[in-house]
């Protein structure tokens, strides 16, 4: 999914100008999992690690990032895997945006100690729309703020107008709104 390359992007250039270092990336179909590797996974498996993540419970931006031997697991659907990145370079190298050119990230980092995590996040809110602006037309900034433009947005298979009938679907408001006349 593009989501997934946008990740492993957004890691790699982040990663990059924080350490200097160049991440190599490979397929899962060509590593496995043992508690000598040393790898960051993104994806939407655990390369049996043995985590058992429920996916459906993750929602679309929903992710999981967990920590085993010395290797990361950043496990979640395809956008949740974006926005765990991001929250993974929080967590380690302190990264928070505020727009596509202004954000904060610890650079001339030569020592990065693997760090012991074990987070699950779920968006109150599943699907959050980008306010009109800068941010809304900016790909970057709204990616890295976690918010989406209606474009970027597919509910019941068709673009999105607006959240209500997530979060209040029509059939529940109907049901107990029916009015006798």
């Amino acid at each position: 999914a593009e989501e997934y390359s946008m990740a492993a992007q957004e890691l790699y250039y982040l990663f990059k100008e924080a350490t200097g270092l160049k991440l190599t990336f490979v397929s899962s179909n060509e590593v496995e999992y043992t508690s000598n590797a040393k790898f960051i996974y993104l994806g939407n498996s655990d390369l049996s690690a043995g985590f058992n993540v429920d996916l459906d419970a993750l929602g679309s931006q929903g992710f999981v990032i967990k920590t085993k031997g010395q290797s990361i697991f950043i496990i979640a659907n395809p956008q949740g895997v974006l926005y765990g990145v991001y929250e993974f370079l929080n967590e380690t190298l302190s990264f928070e945006t505020y727009s596509k050119e202004i954000y904060t990230l610890e650079t001339g980092v030569t020592e990065l100690a693997l760090p012991n995590l074990d987070l699950v996040q779920v968006p109150d809110i599943e699907y959050r729309i980008a306010f009109s602006g800068a941010q809304y037309s900016d790909e970057v900034s709204r990616r890295r703020m976690r918010t989406q433009n209606m474009g970027d947005l597919i509910v019941n298979g068709g673009s999105a107008h607006n959240m209500l009938d997530v979060i209040v679907p029509y059939e529940t408001y109907q049901k107990s709104n029916v009015k006798s006349f």
